[in-house]
Protein backbone atom coordinates (compact mmCIF):
# COMPACT_ATOMS: atom_id res chain seq x y z
CA UNK A 1 0.00 0.00 0.00
CA UNK A 2 1.47 3.63 -0.82
CA UNK A 3 1.38 6.34 0.99
CA UNK A 4 -1.97 7.73 -0.79
CA UNK A 5 -3.50 4.72 -0.26
CA UNK A 6 -2.69 4.79 3.35
CA UNK A 7 -3.30 8.49 3.79
CA UNK A 8 -7.32 7.26 1.79
CA UNK A 9 -7.90 4.54 4.12
CA UNK A 10 -6.37 6.88 7.54
CA UNK A 11 -9.03 9.30 6.48
CA UNK A 12 -11.91 6.58 5.86
CA UNK A 13 -11.57 5.04 8.75
CA UNK A 14 -10.38 8.10 11.23
CA UNK A 15 -7.77 5.99 11.97
CA UNK A 16 -5.59 7.90 14.58
CA UNK A 17 -3.01 5.19 16.49
CA UNK A 18 -2.09 7.41 19.17
CA UNK A 19 -6.21 7.74 20.52
CA UNK A 20 -6.05 6.73 23.91
CA UNK A 21 -2.95 6.95 25.16
CA UNK A 22 -3.76 10.42 27.57
CA UNK A 23 -3.66 13.31 24.44
CA UNK A 24 -6.30 16.32 24.63
CA UNK A 25 -8.09 16.58 21.44
CA UNK A 26 -5.77 20.00 20.09
CA UNK A 27 -2.82 17.67 20.98
CA UNK A 28 -4.19 14.77 18.66
CA UNK A 29 -4.67 17.53 15.73
CA UNK A 30 -1.50 18.66 16.32
CA UNK A 31 0.15 15.38 16.75
CA UNK A 32 -1.71 13.73 13.80
CA UNK A 33 -0.07 17.06 11.21
CA UNK A 34 3.08 17.05 12.27
CA UNK A 35 3.26 13.30 12.32
CA UNK A 36 2.04 13.39 8.88
CA UNK A 37 5.10 15.43 7.71
CA UNK A 38 2.86 19.10 8.15
CA UNK A 39 6.08 22.14 9.59
CA UNK A 40 4.60 23.58 12.83
CA UNK A 41 4.29 26.65 10.43
CA UNK A 42 1.85 24.46 8.19
CA UNK A 43 0.06 23.03 11.12
CA UNK A 44 -0.30 26.14 12.76
CA UNK A 45 -1.72 28.11 9.73
CA UNK A 46 -4.01 25.28 9.19
CA UNK A 47 -5.29 25.30 13.16
CA UNK A 48 -5.34 28.77 12.97
CA UNK A 49 -3.13 29.15 15.74
CA UNK A 50 0.47 30.79 16.54
CA UNK A 51 3.50 28.69 16.29
CA UNK A 52 4.56 28.90 19.54
CA UNK A 53 1.09 26.97 20.75
CA UNK A 54 2.01 24.54 18.37
CA UNK A 55 4.97 24.26 19.77
CA UNK A 56 3.98 24.28 23.25
CA UNK A 57 1.15 21.47 22.44
CA UNK A 58 4.42 18.95 21.34
CA UNK A 59 5.84 19.89 24.12
CA UNK A 60 3.30 18.39 26.28
CA UNK A 61 2.25 15.87 24.26
CA UNK A 62 5.46 13.82 23.28
CA UNK A 63 6.10 13.25 27.00
CA UNK A 64 2.67 11.69 26.89
CA UNK A 65 3.74 9.58 24.06
CA UNK A 66 7.38 8.61 25.24
CA UNK A 67 8.24 10.52 22.40
CA UNK A 68 11.26 12.95 22.50
CA UNK A 69 10.96 14.34 18.83
CA UNK A 70 9.12 15.30 15.97
CA UNK A 71 11.07 13.16 14.20
CA UNK A 72 10.00 10.14 16.19
CA UNK A 73 6.68 11.18 16.69
CA UNK A 74 6.44 10.65 12.57
CA UNK A 75 8.29 7.11 12.70
CA UNK A 76 5.97 5.67 15.71
CA UNK A 77 3.03 7.16 14.08
CA UNK A 78 3.71 5.34 10.70
CA UNK A 79 4.86 2.12 12.66
CA UNK A 80 1.57 1.98 14.01
CA UNK A 81 -0.51 2.49 10.96
CA UNK A 82 1.39 -0.01 9.17
CA UNK A 83 0.46 -2.37 12.14
CA UNK A 84 -3.67 -1.15 11.67
CA UNK A 85 -3.30 -1.64 7.99
CA UNK A 86 -1.50 -4.81 7.28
Amino acid sequence: MNDKQKLNKIVQLKLNPFKGRGLTDVEEMTVRRIAFGYTIKETADELRVSEGTIKKRLGQACPKLGIDSSKELTKEWHKLLDAVLS
